[in-house]
């Protein structure tokens, strides 16, 4: 008797342990409205007795909910409470609507779409959300709890994968498709046609944290008919504890504009706003992305900051951007940023503003004062590397100099800049104090930077190229100066700040890396870039000899900073005791007359 009570007992154990296993096993729920067998009274985890709707009440923790092609109409707002994974079978066959597409033409009105609450995390697959327009009634009050698919709140998540949110309407409030107070990511979305005053597709509040990948940013906007302070015709980061990563991503059409009084508002930041405030942590990296033809009534078309509140001695700001291009984008004033834009009064926050390896191009609107990036000088880490400006074009060829300036950094008498790193750049024209001493490094000729540079050389092109895969870009042409032009490495501290890939995900092709975010592909100089015999050369790596053969006739060594050193040889032994460790290309000219190059390393 005493073993069987032991045996009862190890079995409810055993099943206690177990149940949770037995119900995970049982959480997948199917949605079809098209099926005669539809009913929310099934137990919906077939798919031959599925649930009619959505049927959330009937949701478990942890719950896959399989949604079969359908229109599903949303007819009030709905709190999501449960951790839970909503699937589509793609977002061209399930649909989420307000209403109809003529409906919402015509200016009719609906719910808001969901709120995720309780603190769980919420993924959402292959679904389309479109067709919502909700308007305050009180035409005033920004609520901290708008966003008109979703709304997330503090402690909660949200991932989005191959989702595509069209026509969010949102007058007066903010974050048109979704207001995010906890956290957001989004892989392969689409943001089309959505309207706020700020944030026309997100806005990013409180905990701030927001990734973006393979996303696209079309067509969203500020123009809600509703005057007021106005951000981020796409984005609108409004959090004082900010980390936001936008990656591969395309910002096209995107606008920052007021209908009747944006000369007293003054509407900032066609793409992205990034609001700053006192004792605020924001933390934004822009890599690999595309912005073209954002527009913007007052500054930065693409990337703005602008106050929120006054920034003190604990504000940190530091915004990376990498491997980008930027293509007319446009202000309509011009006496401040007009691709990008630092105007807050000097010494105002600490932090890093980084610009490596991207391309700007068309992007002032032709008035000789137009600035396409201006910051005025801040106490922050200055890191611009290996970037290819041309927004300062000539207006007819015989000109002096350009029209506009590319880049401006504007000092006082008191420099604050803590750091300022300028390597391997290429300008049509800079302004400020740009060039002067109180910046030295852009006009130090070991730092390799190049200014009145025009397309004669640079040899851009002004035809975005649409990839099939991956986002838009601008190509160099053969013999461009960019090409071989940029540093290959730059360490601070022990982190790599160049991007080993271009944006195509392309490593480096020729000598060294080219100015700009994109590689050129192609056969550029006269030389062949391949890996040779290696008894032309050797060993590799080497120490403080390079052997060579009696077929090269010369000898050139570089640095990955494109430096070039005269080494003592011997016959067919260079000494190469001077240089550091590191890595090198040598380039050797043989005896039939070719010149080839190779990548070579010091141990």
């Amino acid at each position: 008797m005493q073993n069987l009570n032991i045996m009862k007992k190890l079995f409810t154990i055993l099943f206690s342990l177990c149940l949770p296993l037995l119900v995970m096993a049982q959480m997948t729920f199917y949605v079809n409205p098209n099926s005669p067998l539809a009913d929310d009274l099934n137990d919906g985890d077939s798919p031959n007795l599925p649930w009619k709707t959505l049927n959330m009440r009937a949701w478990m923790d942890n719950s896959i909910i399989k949604l079969s092609p359908a229109v599903y109409s949303v007819d009030s707002l709905s709190y999501i409470t449960k951790n839970v994974t909503i699937e589509g079978t793609s977002n061209s066959e399930v649909i989420f609507q307000g209403m109809s597409d003529t409906e919402f033409s015509r200016n009719y009105e609906c719910k808001k779409f969901f709120t995720i609450t309780n603190e769980v995390t919420v993924t959402i697959k292959n679904i389309t959300f479109k067709n919502m327009k909700y308007v305050h009634d009180d035409g005033v009050t920004l609520s901290r709890l708008d966003g008109g698919i979703f709304t997330i709140y503090k402690n909660c998540v949200l991932n989005l994968n191959d989702v595509v949110i069209k026509n969010a309407a949102l007058p007066k409030a903010v974050g048109g498709a979704i207001n995010s107070l906890g956290s957001l990511n989004c892989n392969r979305v689409v943001f089309e046609s959505c309207i706020a005053m700020q944030g026309g597709a997100v806005l990013v509040g409180e905990q701030g944290s927001a990734t973006f990948r393979n996303t696209k940013f079309i067509k969203n906007n500020t123009l809600d008919d509703f005057s007021n302070f106005k951000y981020g015709g796409a984005i609108c980061v409004k959090s004082p504890t900010a980390n936001v990563v936008i990656d591969s991503c395309l910002f096209d059409s995107n606008r920052c504009d007021d209908a009747t009084n944006a000369s007293v508002y003054k509407p900032k930041g066609g793409a992205v706003a990034i609001l700053v405030g006192p004792d605020n942590t924001i933390n934004v990296d822009v890599l690999n992305s595309t912005f073209v033809n954002n527009k913007a009534y007052d500054a930065g078309a693409a990337i703005t900051t602008s106050a929120n509140g006054t920034s003190n001695s604990n504000t940190t700001l530091n915004l990376t951007i990498k491997n980008s291009t930027f293509l007319e984008n446009k202000s309509t004033l011009f006496n401040i940023g007009n691709t990008i834009n630092f105007n807050e009064a000097a010494n105002s926050y600490k932090g890093s503003f980084t610009l490596i390896n991207n391309t700007f191009m068309k992007n002032t609107i032709g008035n000789a004062n137009s600035k396409s990036i201006f910051t005025n000088d801040q106490p922050m880490d200055y890191t611009i590397i290996n970037n290819l400006f041309q927004d300062a074009p000539k207006l007819v060829s015989t000109d002096a100099s350009g029209n506009g300036y590319s880049l401006v950094i504007q000092a006082g008498s008191t420099v604050y800049a803590k750091s300022m790193i300028a390597m391997n750049n290429i300008f049509d024209k800079w302004g400020g104090s740009v060039g002067s001493y109180k910046y030295p490094d852009f006009s130090d000729p070991l730092k390799n930077n190049k200014t009145k540079q025009f397309k004669d050389v640079v040899l851009l092109d002004s035809i975005i190229t649409i990839p099939q895969n991956g986002v838009p870009f601008l190509k160099l042409n053969t013999n461009s100066i960019a090409i071989d032009g940029g540093v290959d490495s730059y360490l601070i501290g022990n982190t790599e700040m160049i991007p080993s890939l271009d944006i195509e995900r392309v490593a480096i092709k020729g000598l060294h890396k080219d100015v700009g975010a994109y590689e050129y592909k192609e056969v550029n100089s006269g030389f062949e870039n391949l890996l040779f015999d290696k008894n032309l050369l050797y060993p590799n790596p080497f120490g403080n000899f390079i052997k060579v053969n009696d077929s090269v006739k010369s000898l050139e060594i570089y640095d990955i900073s494109g430096k070039s050193y005269m080494l003592d040889s011997n016959n067919s032994i260079v000494n190469t005791s001077i240089l550091p460790v590191g890595f090198y290309v040598v380039k050797a000219k043989l005896a039939n007359g070719r010149t080839i190059a190779t990548k070579m390393s010091k141990n």
